[in-house]
């Protein structure tokens, strides 16, 4: 969420019942009940101007959209090239997130993950690596508006390469 607010900029946020979270109003309490809360981006003018911008950029949710349209692509096209393949996948996630698990079984627990070839996926994210699609070996994949059409068609030529040479 703090990538959001601080449009790109490092802010932190923080949030709390109400009746917390006045309490670092000093207009209303007094110590020993108010609470100091203070921070090197506090309040900073650039970071604030930058957050709002991006707030104002994504109301439309046109943005938004298309990143989990990309994903639902993303999504049935990888699972599409692996079953192409005659290879066990389970590609799971939601908008703009996906991962993809080696395993007959459907993903719907902490179990089934477990039960996923751990060992193939970090073959799969090392070969994506190497060929110029980043991911954190062993983790879930992240779109963001910087994504082109030649970065998706990239991570499929890869995933094709990938599932051809796993037959």
């Amino acid at each position: 969420m703090e990538k959001i607010l601080g449009g790109g900029f490092p802010v932190g946020a923080f949030c709390g019942p109400v009746e917390i979270m006045e309490r670092i109003d000093h207009t209303r309490y007094q110590r020993p009940h108010y609470s100091f809360h203070g921070g090197t981006f506090t309040a900073n003018p650039i970071t604030m101007t930058a957050g709002l911008t991006t707030l104002k950029i994504l109301e439309d949710g046109h943005l938004i959209n298309e990143l989990n349209r990309l994903g639902d692509k993303i999504r049935q096209q990888t699972a599409d090239i692996f079953k192409a393949n005659n290879i066990d996948v389970q590609v799971t996630g939601t908008g703009s997130l996906f991962s993809v698990y080696f395993t007959k079984d459907e993903v719907k627990n902490p179990n089934a993950v477990l039960r996923a070839d751990m060992k193939k996926l970090l073959e799969y994210h090392s070969r994506l690596l190497v060929n110029g699609v980043f991911f954190l070996p062993g983790h879930y994949g992240a779109l963001c508006t910087a994504h082109m059409k030649e970065d998706i068609e990239k991570l499929f030529s890869e995933t094709e390469s990938f599932a051809k040479a796993l037959k």
